[in-house]
Order: structure tokens, then C-alpha cells, then sequence
């Protein structure tokens, strides 16, 4: 597998993630809008009918925070330097500081990266009914590693929405956080 190949999840707004085959279910997602926390995310076991209890994501409304608790018990620092940011940092114990920076003044399409390595990619499906998007990552990214990048991709996407008022389209300005240059 190259360095660069890049594997594509599907995440939709009802159905959850899929793998690249657009068949294959990955994860559920159980979105809340008025109770915390907004986002519960599962992996689907294959070999059982059990789902796995990845983590979940507590937005705060008009904030710059977001309260990211995996299932292991690990916390995620997230956050950003102001209400319209580029630019937000994912901060782990495990696998250092990520950066999640928009990549146009839409806040439609997203990277994170890892130093200056593109670790995975977010473009939305703006004026979609049924899809938010098409979420990007390195083919040979670790399921632990695939787990938070899915998490926090989420918790950004909803994080865009609550600042747009629903729409999903916010405009956001250009801003700089310490380690993500």
C-alpha cells in the first residue's frame, strides 16, 4: 500500500459511515441536538451483531470548546482560537497534536494534519439531504488512530453547523494556532 493512497469513508446524515465500497457499515452515529453529548459514535463489529462504543463529543454551543471522551477513558483536547478560526487542534496523549484547518473561507472542505503530512480530508456535501461528506484517510492508518480522526471530523462538521445557524455554511477567517503551523 503507497504512503499517499487515501481511503474514503462515507458518512451520512441518517444511515452512518461506510467504508470506500459505499456497502460496507463502519459505524453508527447517534446524533442529539438539544442533550449532551451531541454525537455517540460506534464501531460495527463484523463478526457480531454487537456495536463498539468508540467515544462521544460534547459541543459547546456558542464556544471554542469540544469535550471529546473516547470509550477507553482517553480525553481529547479540541479546540480553537476564536468563534470563526481555520484552524482547530486535536490534542492526544497517544499520537500528538493533529490540526484540523479549513481549506477554503467556506468551512466546506477540511484537512487534518500531522506536522505538514495530510492525515486525512473532509469535504462536505453542502446542500445535501441525505450526505454530509466524504471523509479521506491514509489507507494505512491505525483503527485506534481511524477511530479519533472519525470522531473529531464529526464534532468539527457539527461544531461548523451550530456556528451557521443549521446551515452548515460558515464563514471563517484566517487564524493561527501555535503547533499547527
Amino acid at each position: 500500500m503507497a504512503k499517499n493512497e487515501m481511503r474514503d469513508l462515507h458518512v451520512y446524515k441518517r444511515k452512518g459511515i461506510f467504508d470506500s465500497d459505499n456497502k460496507t457499515l463502519l459505524y453508527t452515529v447517534d446524533k442529539r441536538v438539544w442533550s449532551r453529548p451531541q454525537i455517540t459514535l460506534s464501531r460495527i463489529d463484523p463478526d457480531s451483531p454487537q456495536k463498539i462504543l468508540v467515544g462521544t463529543a460534547a459541543i459547546h454551543p456558542y464556544g471554542t470548546s469540544v469535550k471529546i471522551e473516547l470509550a477507553s477513558g482517553q480525553k481529547l483536547l479540541f479546540s480553537r482560537s476564536s468563534a470563526y478560526s481555520r484552524v482547530r487542534e486535536v490534542q492526544t496523549t497517544r499520537f500528538g497534536t493533529k490540526c484540523w484547518q479549513a481549506q477554503n473561507n467556506w468551512g466546506a472542505n477540511w484537512k487534518l494534519l500531522s506536522g505538514k503530512f495530510v492525515v486525512a480530508t473532509f469535504v462536505r456535501k453542502i446542500f445535501s439531504f441525505r450526505k454530509d461528506g466524504v471523509l479521506s484517510v491514509v489507507a494505512w492508518i491505525k483503527p485506534e488512530l481511524l477511530d479519533q480522526i472519525v470522531l473529531t471530523g464529526l464534532a468539527l462538521m457539527r461544531q461548523e453547523q451550530s456556528n451557521s445557524g443549521g446551515s452548515g455554511v460558515a464563514s471563517v477567517q484566517p487564524s493561527v494556532i501555535g503547533s499547527c503551523i
